[in-house]
């Protein structure tokens, strides 16, 4: 972990560990560390032969075992290295931290937003009051001239009325005097006041702008907390690349593009298995054997990209393989033998291609448990608008196919456009907008019972946004006037304009979860507060626009053949061994269940149809041989297929796991792909046996 200086008698005490171990494990009492091997007396004349002893996890070099047990001296370290070096600590805190620092952080934004709409409303008063100063300025000049006139006229009724003073030697004053030059000086005051409010303002719009500042890193060192490299996860991959190649009979390599790409770590765990099933699906149905693709002059081994970056606040994934691509008239076939199309019916190679996604729907006759196990392409799709995501497909014959999937990289924050529509507002996610579109008088028309707009020469579907909430608009106000509108592709890659009133702003937002009680909405992410206090959807547009062109396929046509699922329990008191195992078989397309200890295996096994049992030799309760001799005495689960998985891998283990009726036995470590490999060998073996 680099939290400190490594020792440096690292292999001292490694064996060490070992001997204390094999100790404890024969009951025998655990032997004295040894001192590092620098402080060790080094014979002269004997020689130690360099040679291996056995022993229960492996072999032990002979050098190590004959080494005299001595207390163990402190390691001093040559040089710190890691974290240690520079000074950084970890600390491990839970996730529902990170979730309210995360809460918090957001609405701070909600927060500085009404600080702006408040800002914003000062502004607007002060621009009114210093209007007001102007005209008021004017009238005071008026007001001065008219004064000065009058005082001149009220001095010469003085003089006439025998004055004792002349006017050059005194000025006079009368009330009309004290007062204008009164209202002079209250003016000169508010006249500085409105300076002073104008010093105070653009200070407030400085730090106003730091904090936004401030705001933005809060945010994205806050979502780096929760953001992994993909390349967590990339062996993985990799080994389901290698194992299903390997089941299939063909030579694939997996490249990944972006494995530095930090993605949130739960949405990654999330997406690990629909990649899967795309890796599988790739491998069974696209690419080729070598011989097929040396007879179409590609190279013996196929290839599959994977690609991650970010684009926005969503992450891109795109899938693409050099493969044979979709049989296109495979799916028109089965689409018309359904009955989802006529075979008249004109459909494009889009349309087509969006079909695989229908629940139920195959080219093959028979499912393939390397690529089906129990979820589909709609599985897939409905995994991904799960996560609030996006799924296209394309391919080209003898090219391949490329799926492409977006995905949002936080669920609580998101960029939007404010678009206002003639009765509500909406907070579209700006990642599912192309761009922004104006277009002049007369490109905006009602043809055919449909609103058409010309775009760069392109005529272009449009609908008013209303439209997507079952509401009606008034067409007029597009119709041979400007107007603005969000440019968006729907599943078949097509242009589409969206018409709104207006474009308020473009900015993040928190994104509030609609309430448990109620149905998941599709596109709908959840609510946003805006600036002055009103809510907002949150909504995909991309996605809202599919839905709403998606076409009715009845799909009850469709012959819903269940896919062969093969279901393995994996029984061990480790809960690290488990849940290794667990993936293991996941990745390499079993159905996985998980239990404890004998028992819980057994009621696994009673609970539904299973092919294998992967268990430990020691457990509480129940051990591995208990269990073994359990399922042989019964008739439904006799032939069942028991690989036990142990440290204990003598003679005398195999004889009582052979005794108990166990088919295999293992011994730690072991090799995954023998594993995965064992394992579907014994299940051939004892299908084969029953249906003979």
């Amino acid at each position: 972990l680099g939290r400190g200086p490594a020792p440096n008698n690292v292999l001292d005490i490694y064996q060490h560990v070992l001997d204390t171990a094999n100790a404890l494990a024969d009951g025998a009492q655990a032997p004295q560390a040894a001192v590092p091997r620098a402080q060790q007396p080094q014979p002269e004349a004997a020689e130690v032969p360099d040679t291996a002893l056995p022993g229960p996890s492996g072999p032990i070099p002979a050098m190590l075992a004959a080494a005299t047990p001595q207390p163990i001296a402190p390691a001093m370290p040559v040089g710190d290295t890691g974290m240690a070096a520079s000074g950084i600590q970890s600390l491990n805190v839970p996730s529902t931290l990170l979730d309210e620092l995360q809460r918090l952080a957001g609405e701070t934004l909600v927060t500085s937003r009404q600080i702006d709409q408040q800002l914003d409303g000062l502004g607007s008063i002060q621009r009114d009051q210093r209007q007001g100063v102007r005209y008021t300025d004017e009238l005071m000049g008026r007001l001065d001239d008219l004064v000065a006139l009058r005082g001149a006229a009220l001095q010469s009724t003085a003089q006439k009325a025998g004055a004792d003073l002349d006017p050059l030697e005194i000025d006079q004053y009368n009330e009309l005097h004290v007062i204008s030059r009164q209202l002079l000086e209250a003016h000169a005051d508010r006249s500085e006041f409105q300076r002073r409010i104008e010093r105070i303002m653009n200070a407030l719009s400085d730090l106003r702008s730091e904090q936004e500042q401030l705001n933005r890193d809060l945010q994205r060192t806050i979502l780096r907390t929760r953001t992994v490299p993909f390349g967590q996860v990339a062996q993985r991959l990799q080994r389901i690349v290698r194992q299903t190649a390997k089941q299939v009979f063909k030579q694939v390599q997996l490249d990944i593009i972006g494995e530095e790409i930090p993605v949130d770590a739960e949405l990654l765990e999330r997406i690990v298995e629909p990649l899967a099933h795309l890796l599988r699906n790739a491998i069974d149905h696209g690419i080729e054997t070598s011989q097929e693709r040396l007879a179409a002059g590609k190279a013996e081994q196929g290839r599959i990209v994977l690609r991650v970056g970010l684009q926005g606040d969503a992450a891109m994934i795109e899938l693409q393989d050099d493969g044979r691509g979709l049989d296109l008239d495979a799916i028109r076939t089965r689409a018309v033998s359904a009955g989802l199309l006529t075979a008249e019916q004109a459909v494009d190679e889009r349309q087509l291609t969006r079909m695989i996604l229908l629940p139920g729907f195959s080219t093959r006759s028979a499912a393939s448990e390397v690529s089906g196990r129990g979820i589909g392409m709609d599985v897939v799709n409905q995994r991904i608008a799960a996560l609030r995501g996006a799924l296209t497909i394309s391919t080209e014959s003898g090219r391949g196919t490329r799926v492409q999937m977006r995905l949002p990289v936080t669920q609580t924050l998101a960029n939007v456009i404010v678009a206002r529509g003639q009765r509500q507002v909406s907070a579209v996610v700006a990642a599912s907008v192309e761009r922004v579109v104006s277009f002049a008088a007369g490109e905006c028309r009602y043809e055919d019972g449909q609103l058409r707009v010309t775009l760069d020469g392109e005529v272009l579907s449009a609908l008013p946004i209303e439209a997507f909430y079952g509401e009606s608009a008034d067409f007029s106000m597009w119709v041979g006037a400007n107007g603005v509108g969000l440019y968006v592709r729907d599943a078949d890659g097509k242009g589409n304009v969206v018409l709104v009133r207006g474009i308020d702003e473009v900015r993040s937002v928190v994104v509030k979860p609609i309430s448990a009680y109620l149905p998941p909405i599709p596109a709908v992410r959840g609510v946003t507060q805006l600036g002055d206090g009103g809510l907002a959807p949150v909504i995909d547009l991309d996605v809202l626009l599919q839905s709403a062109q998606q076409s009715h396929f009845d799909t009850a046509k469709l012959s819903l053949t269940a896919t062969p699922v093969t279901r393995v329990v994996v029984a061990d008191d480790s809960l690290s061994v488990r849940r290794a195992l667990e993936q293991l078989m996941q990745d390499a397309g079993f159905e996985v269940a998980t239990a404890r200890d004998g028992f819980e295996a057994l009621a696994a096994i009673k609970a539904r149809p299973t092919h294998a049992l992967l268990v430990d030799l020691e457990m509480p309760r129940m051990n591995g041989l208990e269990v073994a001799r359990n399922l042989r005495n019964h008739a439904e689960t006799r032939d069942l297929p028991v690989v036990m998985i142990t440290s204990r891998a003598t003679e005398k283990h195999l004889a009582m796991a052979e005794q108990a009726g166990v088919t295999r036995m293992l011994g730690k470590p072991f090799s995954e792909d023998s594993l995965v490999t064992l394992v579907r060998e014994l299940i051939a073996e004892r299908s084969a046996v029953v249906s003979d």
